[in-house]
């Protein structure tokens, strides 16, 4: 549970957010930058932030 969680600058290549709960402002906002697959789920991490 990562509500109310400030990613400004975060890096996120690679990362797994499925079942992750965060604001819809911070994915958003990830979604930006986001990119990669993660080495040990295989889940895409655009798919996992749910973004556009």
């Amino acid at each position: 549970m990562m509500l109310k969680s400030n990613f400004t600058g975060a890096i996120v290549t690679g990362a797994d957010f499925t079942f992750a709960l965060l604001d819809r402002d911070q994915a958003l906002a990830l979604c930006k930058t986001a990119s990669g697959t993660n080495p040990t789920t295989g889940e895409d991490t655009r798919e996992s932030l749910g973004c556009p």
